[in-house]
């Protein structure tokens, strides 16, 4: 049975082996950087890595990858949590962050994005975060984002992303007997809205 103190440990001997650059056998360029990795973390942690290193491609044998989708801060914070387990993830960087753990298919990292977003939903967050949590096709945060629309129907009903909602996601939202309204004249208005557009 893996115990915490082990895991620690192995967490440290990672850290250490990326702190002293030691034993990099791959590169990974974005933009006009470079950073050295090694293959066997980059394929434990990453479907995107795993599949690469499996396709025997040229990126395979010239031991180099260039990433467009992924920013060069993006690609270090994701690092960072890889080879240390230290949770990098703030408002300001949460964006960055969930879009390249989607392009690079690492699952932890996405379930971690996830839950970080749902905790930071709030009136002034929500319209940022449901527009990613719909780039990233992420259905648990959508829940929780419908949730928090029925709960405060009437400050975000008036806003730019709401009124970028689907059909169905305003019918589904109008429908629910958990939405709480302070006068239903504001959901007509809403409706009226949905189908002016």
């Amino acid at each position: 049975m893996t115990t915490p103190e082990v895991c620690t440990q192995i967490v440290k001997c990672l850290q250490d082996v990326w702190t002293d650059k030691m034993l990099f056998d791959f590169a990974v360029k974005i933009a006009n950087e470079t950073v050295q990795c090694h293959r066997l973390i980059l394929a434990a942690c990453s479907e995107f890595f795993k599949g690469l290193f499996r396709s025997g491609m040229r990126e395979v044998t010239e031991n180099c990858v260039v990433l467009h989708d992924v920013s060069y801060e993006g690609f270090q914070l994701v690092l960072k949590t890889i080879y240390t387990g230290e949770n990098i993830l703030t408002l300001e960087n949460l964006f960055e962050v969930w879009r390249a753990v989607n392009r690079l298919q690492i699952t932890f990292m996405i379930d971690l994005c996830e839950n970080f977003a749902i905790e930071a939903i709030k009136l002034d967050t929500w319209e940022n975060i449901y527009s990613n949590a719909k780039m990233f096709d992420s259905e648990k945060v959508i829940q929780q984002l419908h949730l928090f629309l029925l709960k405060n129907f009437d400050p975000v009903c008036l806003s730019a992303t709401f009124l970028q909602l689907s059909f169905n996601e305003v019918r589904g939202l109008i429908k629910s007997p958990e939405l709480n309204v302070v006068c239903e004249d504001v959901v007509l208005e809403s409706v009226i809205r949905e189908n002016a557009i």
